[in-house]
């Protein structure tokens, strides 16, 4: 995780030794990450442990993100955040980078 005065980036690396069986169900916004071999990140940004930010990836770069409220148990998955990913498949497993603006 890195930062600069206006984005977060957050990368990854999931090793997987069968990369061929990475499982792709979808490829349009709002995929369901349940169904796929996803990686996702949830921002505290108040800091209450209670509502955040979910912002979710698989390993062809759909995006899923939705907000969160009452400890979790609401999400707005209808929030469509501004945000960008970058995937790649290698013959170890998958990478993600996310860049997410953030002041």
């Amino acid at each position: 995780m890195l930062y600069d005065d206006a984005n977060l980036f957050i990368g990854m690396f999931a090793h997987d030794s069968s990369p061929g069986d990475i499982i792709v169900s979808e490829l349009r916004k709002d995929f369901d990450p349940g169904a796929n071999d996803a990686f996702e990140v949830i921002l505290d940004t108040f800091h209450d442990e209670r509502n955040g930010y979910r912002f979710a990836t698989n390993a062809l770069g759909a995006k899923w993100d939705a907000q969160m409220v009452n400890e979790g148990r609401d999400i707005n998955s209808n929030w469509d955040g501004i945000w960008s990913v970058q995937t790649r498949i290698v013959k170890t497993g998958w990478y993600a980078e996310i860049m997410i603006p953030f002041r």
